[in-house]
């Protein structure tokens, strides 16, 4: 009897690889419904569990898809910065994934580095991301625009940055 309950215990428990996989179904489950601070919670969570030293069989391979979809749901929320951070994360751990690459390149864009935006996209495209082609387009675009914008005195560049002139405000 007693051997039997125990069975039926250890039947119950999970694996911490198991668990994390759950965890990141149910923080893409939040993200789709809207709730992106709890799916960002339980990403983290998921993250931390997945360094634990019983997690066999979690890549750094997938540990760089949960901090790309963290960057996504950051980008949803415009906190651009931190988007900027997961998503660096992200191809630090799956460098030949294409989809990686394009959210950093998405989130430089919001960061507002379009030069280092234009590498990554292109770095997304090199890995087979298709998807990368229309926003390098939309970057060169920007990129052109800013480069007429400062040669006509009405942008300047601040840390690598394009700054708006516009009238002093005393006037």
């Amino acid at each position: 009897e007693e051997a039997r309950n125990l069975r039926a215990v250890v039947g119950q428990l999970e694996d911490v690889a198991t668990t994390c996989r759950r965890m990141n179904t149910e923080a893409c489950d939040l993200a789709e419904n809207g709730r992106f601070t709890e799916a960002l919670n339980r990403w983290q969570q998921c993250v931390d569990l997945s360094y634990s030293p019983h997690c066999d069989g979690v890549t750094d391979s997938w540990r760089g898809q949960v901090h790309e979809q963290k960057a996504q749901v950051l980008l949803e929320m415009h906190h651009d910065f931190d988007a900027v951070r997961d998503a660096r994360k992200a191809v630090e751990l799956a460098p030949s994934w294409g989809t990686g690459w394009l959210t950093l390149g998405r989130a430089l864009v919001g960061f507002g580095e379009l030069v280092d935006a234009s590498r990554a996209l292109e770095k997304a495209r090199e890995c087979g991301c298709d998807e990368a082609e229309e926003d390098l387009a939309m970057i060169r675009g920007l990129l052109d625009k800013t480069d007429d914008l400062a040669r006509n005195g009405k942008l300047v560049a601040v840390n690598d940055r394009a700054v708006n002139m516009h009238e002093a405000f005393w006037k």
